[in-house]
């Protein structure tokens, strides 16, 4: 799962447009369009921490991490990052 699926997995899950998640993260719309359809794959660490304020989440969940239940991913835990 890409960064851009996890932004939009988490933007619908709370019932957000991306008008909406742009005004509260204070990120242009079209860069979450970009996001979410993997058009851009990066994004500063400061976007990141506003995108992950908005979307009520950690940003080590939106750069995968962990899945949303809190484990480590499969991928993740194999290279013992």
């Amino acid at each position: 799962m890409t960064l851009g699926d996890r932004i939009k997995q988490r933007r619908v899950r709370l019932g957000l447009t991306q008008e909406e998640l742009a005004r509260r993260a204070q990120v242009p719309r079209p860069r979450i369009a970009e996001l979410e359809t993997n058009r851009k794959m990066t994004v500063s660490s400061d976007v990141l921490r506003r995108l992950a304020q908005a979307l009520s989440c950690t940003t080590d969940f939106l750069v995968g991490m962990y899945d949303e239940s809190g484990r480590v991913p499969t991928a993740v835990a194999m290279t013992g990052i």
